[in-house]
């Protein structure tokens, strides 16, 4: 067992001895000043999504989380802080210990060890962390003085006769092998035929994947079907929902939907700029970290039909179609709400409500739904333009996925007009587990 970093006493707490304190405890300030150290002479723009990740990575340092998944846009200091900052903190803690760092390439690989290399053989770093000291190295791999150490690999690279007890898998694919089923099955097999076995205490062993998702069935898309029990840190550029991150030292972030995730680093009109260039699908999976098929799965693209209006004649009806989840819990499924206007043959597609609602708040909602106007409006059409269309038709054209909630709410409608049911609406109930 490694001794404990010391913090200062009071007789010692100068300012430099003050901050070494914080480098050694808030993972936070560490990853500011690696920054500083990489990147002299650019500005550093403070984030709460930066606050976010370097609170989910330190849970992994500690052995808090032992699986970790972390989406998010590129050049948002994923590697910094993974690749980088991380083995530099856990090394500095527990110098005897083994860390695997995996990249797409054996240059990037490089390109992070030698990142590292430069962090652990600043003098600040090895006054933070005296214990941490090199005892050898090579491009790929770095030794302590403890026998610890940070080896360096790419995907499909040997593992034999090393392991450890910190992985990290950091870009597992590069944008251009997207549509390449070879690369990406072969991403998934080394996961599963090499890298799982590699742990050196299976029990105690974390392993964090941080990329920005190129396709469905990319790595993330298959530990997140398989189940594989990973916490899952999502940041997508623009909020298609609101949601709380935690930030750590009880400090929380919500996050309205349509924020921009780092406005000072990329804003609207710099983001709509690279959609326009990469076009909607691309940026739909590497800034939205929500990856369709191409032309969709069982509902293809040009199977969609859109309406930039509709007006209500009296022989129309309204269908209100509610897939309501049973769990509360933030890993539970969505509870989902699509509004039809049926005429004859064809649906218009209103409104789509999509939330992860207590009890209480999902009766309010369906009432709230129920009383509104919602007249202003192939066989199924969707409006031009609306806050949710994104996202529905994703879920759409990735059905079946991992979440299908909306499809099923509009599933259920659509049985309405198929089962012919007759008389006045009524409510029927069906439960989405």
């Amino acid at each position: 067992m490694n001794a404990p970093v010391r913090p200062p006493s009071p007789d010692d707490a100068s300012p430099q001895h003050v901050l070494q304190a914080i480098l050694a405890k808030d993972f936070r300030f560490f990853v500011y000043y690696v920054f500083g150290l990489l990147r002299p002479g650019i500005l550093f723009k403070p984030n709460w999504h930066i606050h976010a990740m370097a609170h989910k990575v330190s849970q992994v340092a500690s052995g808090e989380v032992k699986r970790l998944i972390i989406t998010v846009p590129p050049r948002n200091l994923k590697s910094i802080i993974a690749s980088v900052a991380l083995p530099a903190w856990y090394l500095g803690h527990n110098p005897s210990e083994r860390v695997v760092a995996v990249s797409y390439s054996a240059e990037l690989a490089k390109t992070h060890a030698n990142d590292f290399r430069r962090v652990v053989t600043d003098p600040l770093y090895q006054a933070v962390f005296p214990n941490m000291r090199l005892a050898r190295e090579t491009d790929i791999e770095i030794h302590t003085t403890l026998r610890g150490r940070r080896y360096a690999t790419s995907i499909g690279g040997t593992l034999t006769g090393r392991g450890g007890n910190l992985f990290i898998i950091d870009d597992p694919l590069k944008p251009g092998d997207a549509t390449s089923d070879v690369t990406r099955e072969g991403v998934i097999e080394w996961y599963r035929s090499t890298l799982v076995t590699r742990p050196d205490d299976k029990q105690a062993a974390r392993i964090i994947v941080v990329m920005q998702r190129i396709h469905v069935d990319d790595l993330v898309g298959y530990l997140l079907d398989s189940d594989a029990g990973y916490e899952v840190l999502s940041l997508p550029a623009v909020a298609q929902s609101t949601t709380t991150y935690d930030l750590g030292g009880g400090r929380t972030h919500t996050r309205e939907k349509g924020d921009l995730l780092h406005p000072a680093h990329e804003p609207a009109e710099v983001l709509l700029d690279i959609k326009k260039n990469m076009g909607s699908m691309q940026f739909s999976a590497q800034y939205q970290q929500a990856p369709e098929p191409a032309g969709g799965k069982i509902i293809k693209r040009k199977m969609l039909k859109y309406y930039s209006s509709v007006e209500r004649r009296p022989t129309d009806r309204i269908v209100m179609s509610w897939d309501i989840a049973l769990s509360e819990q933030e890993a539970g499924h969505y509870s989902a709400c699509v509004v039809l206007l049926n005429r004859g043959d064809s649906y218009f597609v209103l409104e789509v409500i999509r939330g992860k609602f207590p009890f209480d708040r999902l009766k309010e909602k369906i009432i709230e739904v129920k009383q509104r106007d919602l007249f202003e409006g192939g066989s199924i059409v969707l409006p031009k333009d609306a806050p949710w269309l994104d996202a529905f038709v994703s879920e759409l054209l990735s059905f079946p996925g991992r979440h299908d909630d909306q499809v099923d709410a509009l599933s259920q409608g659509l049985a309405w007009r198929r089962e012919a049911w007759k008389g006045p609406l009524t409510q029927r109930r069906t439960i989405g587990i």
